[in-house]
């Protein structure tokens, strides 16, 4: 239910600071469960500005979180209307220049076809706010949910009955607990006493969006969701989604920031190697990070998202980590709020999540110190033979350093938990590698997929229940007595045979 400020907002069990899409994603996996939650949203910045600066994709494994959220075929509707089937990243030395080589198939990927079912779900590219958009309607739906709009958090303070709020509305708020996902900024973590650690502010970064048309115009290569530019004129990246070209220039001086407000117009006939006459929409500044929160949670107060992790795009991981956070709590809090789980269960979710936030931070940043015009040679844009083994040599270097920026199944579907409420076996884990992913039923891994028939395993999860996956005879004994158990604890279990 999507509200403006009333005067006095009723009680509620989690108060989310943040409506980007880890926040709405999280309302929506609690208002599904029928927990009372309530939504500030507190964003003043533009969709037109938004559209510069965030994510452009959403990967396999955050979509199978869509898929449990019911969300799926609405995002599959979305992504199919824009040219975006493409997934390769190129390296050019320019878009009018020499193609060195392609990663075909990229992100999440791997080397090697995927073993046959590995998921019901795909990489898709969309826009970070189509999916904001999506989740802000279905999470709006839910009876348990608010959203209080152009409302945002001031203050607060923990009380042995819970937290206690107010906004910059003048509002009182009382909930017992409170999530941050109000971005890299967050107030949260900052009233919280939460460090960041790391190091931030390593580089400033600028974003040039154009019109598209006049730049499609003269790109000479095949078409790649991201075009890496060999290019010591224009260091970073560039591509089109037909409407709207962006070109991301990477660790930019102060004197060349200001050199490219003044006029953007060199660098982006440097991305495409010829002259352009091209429409600048915007040209928006970011910082790359290496920061990750020294706790997740601290007393009755959690972060997910980029109030959690900070890191550069490198690699398309930002979004989906967060709504991997928003996945792993929202069930965690429903259980206590139920009364069926315990502090302990709250406890896990920085365990969990925290250890795969600071591997994707530190991922990001290692592809982004790898930056594309590091690879530029002497020679590089010459003809005859002795350039063309120069552009043999550079394409099995950026091959060499950039596999596990565009291939990273491992990383993405791999992660395994330890934690206090995982169970484990003394076994080591089986995923480690950011490249290869080996489906495993380990303790604390991702489920494996299967299809049973023409029905993914996957759509035998429930969205507000526990799910006991029962397979023949033998399963479907033990599991009932397991439902017996579940009922006297008051867990609330869903049955799924296969």
């Amino acid at each position: 239910m999507l509200h403006t400020a009333p005067a006095e907002p009723r009680p509620t069990d989690v108060l989310i600071a943040g409506a980007g899409p880890v926040g709405l994603a999280l309302a929506l996996d609690l208002g599904l469960r029928g927990i009372p939650t309530l939504v500030l949203d507190g964003d003043p910045i533009q969709a037109t500005e938004r559209r510069n600066r965030r994510a452009n994709a959403i990967n396999t494994r955050a979509m199978e979180y869509m898929r449990r959220l019911g969300v799926s075929p609405d995002i599959h509707r979305k992504a199919a209307l824009a040219r975006r089937a493409v997934r390769d990243v190129a390296f050019v030395t320019s878009l009018t220049g020499h193609e060195l080589t392609r990663f075909v198939d990229a992100f999440e990927s791997s080397p090697e076809p995927p073993p046959p079912g590995l998921s019901p779900e795909e990489y898709l590219r969309i826009d970070q706010d189509e999916i904001m958009a999506i989740l802000r309607q279905h999470a709006a739906a839910c009876a348990s949910v608010r959203i209080l709009e152009r409302t945002r958090l001031s203050a607060f303070r923990e009380e042995t009955d819970g937290i206690h709020a107010t906004t910059d509305t003048g509002l009182t708020l009382h909930a017992r607990w409170l999530v941050g996902a109000d971005g890299g900024a967050s107030t949260v973590r900052r009233l919280s006493g939460i460090a960041f650690s790391g190091d931030g502010g390593r580089a400033q970064n600028l974003n040039i969006t154009c019109r598209a048309a006049e730049v499609d115009a003269v790109n000479r290569h095949a078409d790649a969701a991201i075009f890496w530019l060999v290019n010591p004129r224009a260091d970073g990246f560039c591509g089109s989604d037909g409407q709207t070209f962006r070109l991301t220039l990477m660790d930019v001086t102060p004197d060349q920031e200001a050199a490219v407000r003044a006029d953007p117009q060199p660098w982006i006939e440097a991305a495409c190697g010829a002259p352009v006459s091209a429409e600048v929409l915007s040209i928006d500044g970011w910082t790359a990070h290496h920061l990750v929160a020294s706790s997740y949670r601290r007393g009755r107060v959690f972060l997910a998202g980029d109030a959690a992790h900070l890191h550069p795009p490198t690699g398309g991981l930002g979004m989906n980590t967060g709504l991997g956070d928003a996945s792993n709590l929202g069930w965690k809090l429903a259980a206590v709020a139920q009364g069926w789980g315990g502090e302990a269960l709250l406890d896990s979710y920085s365990d969990e999540r925290r250890p795969h936030g600071a591997t994707v931070v530190a991922q990001a940043n290692l592809q982004y110190d790898r930056r594309p015009a590091a690879f530029h040679k002497l020679g590089l844009e010459d003809a005859g033979p002795a350039a063309d083994a120069v552009r043999a040599a550079t394409a099995a270097e950026i091959r060499a350093a950039k596999m596990t920026e565009f291939f990273s199944r491992g990383l993405v579907l791999g992660q395994t938990y330890r934690s206090s409420v995982i169970v484990d076996a003394g076994e080591p884990v089986i995923n480690r590698d950011i490249v290869t992913y080996v489906p495993t039923a380990q303790p604390g891994a991702r489920l494996p997929h299967a299809m049973l028939g023409q029905v993914s395993v996957y759509d035998l999860l429930s969205p507000e229940r526990c799910t006991l996956l029962a397979v023949g005879g033998a399963g479907r004994r033990a599991a009932a007595a397991t439902a017996v158990a579940a009922a006297a604890a008051a867990v609330p279990l869903h049955l799924g045979e296969c």
